[in-house]
């Protein structure tokens, strides 16, 4: 496990972090709590306010250094935001949709067999667009969020950027291994293994 550094009285330009947070990641990194120049409370990971990729609670958007009024909360849609931000910000949106949107077309084969948005992405959860953009990056043109094997839920280390074509290999990987797993039992064991140091889950059968 990693040393926890002490980030409690670091102050940025819009945000002074207060207080050690309970909560880490997948990777041991601390979360600290901080209070945002507008008044509000968030946490933030320690690694993300050292690289200054923690700007503010969300309601800053930084241009040249300079806040810009102008852009919206998320900075997805505002007349001046990079293409990246928007095409980001629907993957994201389309994301929640297919996993909570019951009347979404894609709800069935997600929300309905289980697949959910872990909380650090999830609004309803305390997440946010710009947890998904610092784990995951803008998205690359062409591409789009994939899960490891096509299976488990959306959180950070079980999705990656992918185009149409891996996201079909994806598909056939997981089928692949279902079959394999189902005509010998007997190396369901080592299969379970590999799915799991993989995506991070217990059992191929997990989520579908």
């Amino acid at each position: 496990m990693n040393r926890v550094k002490d980030m409690l009285g670091y102050t940025s330009e819009f945000f002074k972090v207060i207080r050690k947070s309970d909560k880490i990641d997948t990777t041991y990194c601390a979360y600290w709590w901080c209070l945002c120049v507008c008044g509000s409370k968030f946490e933030a990971r320690g690694l993300d306010i050292r690289r200054g990729r923690q700007k503010s609670c969300g309601c800053k958007s930084v241009r040249k250094g300079v806040p810009n009024p102008a852009i919206r909360k998320h900075g997805a849609f505002a007349i001046d935001a990079r293409p990246e931000a928007r095409k980001t910000y629907a993957s994201w949106s389309n994301m929640l949709a297919r996993c909570y949107n019951h009347k979404n077309t894609g709800y069935r084969y997600y929300g309905a067999r289980g697949v959910q948005v872990c909380d650090r992405w999830n609004p309803s959860e305390g997440g946010s667009f710009e947890n998904f953009v610092t784990d995951m990056g803008y998205r690359p043109k062409g591409m789009t969020i994939g899960r490891n094997f096509d299976t488990g839920d959306y959180e950070p280390g079980n999705c990656t950027w992918q185009t149409r074509a891996e996201q079909s290999d994806e598909r056939l990987y997981k089928r692949l291994l279902r079959k394999l797993a189902s005509d010998c039992p007997e190396l369901t064991p080592e299969i379970n293994l590999l799915y799991g140091m993989r995506t991070g889950h217990s059992g191929l059968n997990s989520q579908s």
